[in-house]
């Protein structure tokens, strides 16, 4: 009924005629759950497997249950109300009933409620594994070996992040429990037999990254240090190429250092796929960026460079940082490629003796790395933007809540704290492009309207077209509503269909789409309604539309059910279910 976040995905509840519904006889706790588990592939049954009971109210497991050799199980001695099912077994996943994404079906007991006849599909897991091999056949150990999931989930399609591990001492890597889908694999690695120029013998200040983003610092004279420095004049550095001065790209399977051209891998329930990966050196880049500051200062700024992926994910490049005393850093061991460099500067001032650190300044840069040389600075173009909050009456100044856009594009996020009094400014520069606003743990706050000056500003989005100074003016309200209400097929309950409640104008007002999934007696809850014009859909299979497309759920809007959510206000419903089709 309620999105279950704890849980994973899929599975399904149908009748198993052979067995009597659950009793209903005049005691308080007289219900049972009765089912069976069984592989969702075969529908042979599952033993020995662990289901686990727990009351909605609750989310507490009260109970558990193994499963016989023919995959039964019961709880009884229950009293009316609802439950989650939940279930486990060596070799699947952990699932509840009737999962997808986010949400699953919980079973209603009580009175003339039938939950007695259950089978539980619990699918087998997947995985993912190989080795990670050099350019002699030799395996690399320690490398960073990242997971991308690709197509619908939420309603978008994009590419996400779904795991990161690190090879063996024999260059293997492996990732287990998996869900069908489409995998993307990425390894980063270093070269352990790279040798940067070692110039000269100053103290300077080496930061490397790892690819969590983790940084390490450390000073000392050049011949201390592995990879060496370079000299007061940078310029000076010596121009004979070192042929072991090489470093490894980002590479995916099946071989390409292009995210576009990487295999997505696709699997199936049960899947075990072998993806071997091979890595190939090439000559390293030495990226210079000019020194502005002399003394400490100078040597606390640094520089990190990140390498855009996919849909706005980005990952660190593992380089090396060298810091000279006139402020001048070189960046070693990158590869040919377009990243976005961060400079990071501390500010301090002191008076009186006393040395006071306010927030770094920080100059974002966009480079095209073809070869070595010095970087001059290039700020990435954005807008300044202020958001100034006006408050509904009855609302309040949302405490310790953050104001976000969000670029349905690139799917990049970018975050403010809304501070106790005053207006929202958001640091960095905000690039031209449409973004939704929203405002995160608003604690009962929602945003009830926007305008803008600098930029244009329809439904909850804001397109930014150019640099310069954006203006916004945000009405925060009060008072969400809730839709409860009961999937019909035919007439009669319907378990499982996916719930959505769809905003007027969805193209601009994707925020305020709340979504459920319709529990075994066709009941759902949508939470936290922000008052406006809705029409509520009921989709069987709809889980793989791309539904926040308006194109894509205009079809399913004209079946629906049209209501309109006022303050606090509570709605009981009645939906059509809808089958699935391809827009």
């Amino acid at each position: 009924m309620f999105p279950r976040s704890w849980l994973l995905v899929l599975v399904s509840a149908v009748a198993l005629a052979q067995h009597p519904g659950a009793s209903s006889g005049g005691s308080k706790n007289s219900f049972e759950i009765r089912g069976v588990l069984v592989d969702a592939v075969t529908l042979q049954p599952l033993g020995k497997a662990t289901v686990a009971i727990a009351p909605v109210t609750s989310r507490e497991v009260s109970g558990e249950y193994t499963t016989s050799d023919d995959g039964r199980f019961s709880f009884s001695n229950l009293s009316a109300g609802k439950y989650t099912l939940t279930a486990r077994r060596r070799g699947y996943l952990a699932e509840a009933l009737n999962q997808h994404e986010g949400f699953s079906s919980s079973i209603a007991v009580g009175p003339s409620k039938d939950s007695g006849n259950i089978v539980f599909r619990l699918p087998p897991e997947c995985a993912i594994s190989g080795a990670v091999m050099d350019e002699a056949g030799e395996p690399v150990r320690d490398a960073q070996v990242m997971l991308f999931r690709t197509g619908i989930r939420g309603g978008r399609r994009g590419t996400r992040r779904a795991g990161q591990t690190t090879t063996d001492d024999q260059g293997a890597y492996h990732f287990g429990h998996l869900f069908p889908g489409q995998y993307i694999v990425a390894v980063s690695a270093r070269v352990w037999y790279a040798q940067r120029p070692q110039l000269g013998r100053q103290m300077v200040r080496m930061t490397m990254t790892d690819g969590t983003g983790t940084a390490t610092t450390s000073y000392g004279p050049v011949g201390s240090m592995r990879a060496g420095a370079f000299d007061t004049a940078p310029e000076a550095a010596d121009s004979q190429p070192n042929p072991l001065d090489v470093v490894y790209p980002i590479t995916f399977y099946a071989g390409t250092t292009e995210p576009s051209a990487a295999s997505a891998i696709a699997l199936k329930q049960g899947d075990k796929y072998v993806a071997d990966i091979s890595l190939q050196a090439v000559p390293a880049l030495h990226l210079r960026f000019p020194g502005n500051k002399s003394g400490n200062q100078a040597q606390s700024r640094f520089v990190t460079l990140e390498e855009k992926l996919f849909d706005g994910i980005s990952v660190p490049v593992l380089a090396e940082t060298r810091t000279s005393s006139s402020g001048s850093m070189e960046v070693v061991g990158v590869p040919p490629g377009h990243y976005t460099a961060t400079v990071t500067q501390p500010q301090s001032e002191t008076e009186g003796g006393t040395t006071e650190f306010s927030p770094a300044k920080q100059q974002v840069e966009e480079i095209d790395a073809v070869s070595s040389g010095t970087v001059q600075p290039a700020q990435v173009a954005g807008a300044q933007l202020t958001a100034a909050l006006e408050l509904d009456p009855g609302s309040t100044r949302p405490a310790q809540s953050y104001l976000q856009l969000f670029n349905m594009k690139t799917s990049e996020y970018y975050n403010e704290l809304v501070p106790d009094k005053g207006d929202v400014l958001f640091k960095q520069p905000i690039p031209p492009g449409t973004y939704e606003l929203a405002l995160t743990n608003g604690r009962g706050e929602f945003i009830r309207a926007i305008s803008a000056s600098g930029a244009k500003a329809s439904g909850r989005t804001v397109e930014i077209r150019r640099t310069g100074t954006v203006n916004l003016a945000v009405i925060i309200g009060h008072g969400m509503g809730q839709v409860t209400g009961t999937v019909l097929r035919g007439g009669k309950p319907f378990a499982g269909a996916m719930v959505v409640l769809v905003p007027s104008d969805p193209g601009n007002n994707a925020m305020l789409v709340r979504r459920d999934q319709s529990d075994s007696d066709g009941t759902f809850t949508l939470a936290g309604a922000i008052p406006g014009k809705y029409t509520v859909v009921a989709i069987e299979n709809g889980w793989d539309l791309e539904w926040l497309n308006p194109d894509v759920i205009k079809p399913y809007l004209g079946q629906g059910t049209p209501l309109e959510v006022m303050p606090n206000g509570k709605y009981e419903v009645k939906v059509n279910l809808q089958q699935a089709f391809n827009p």
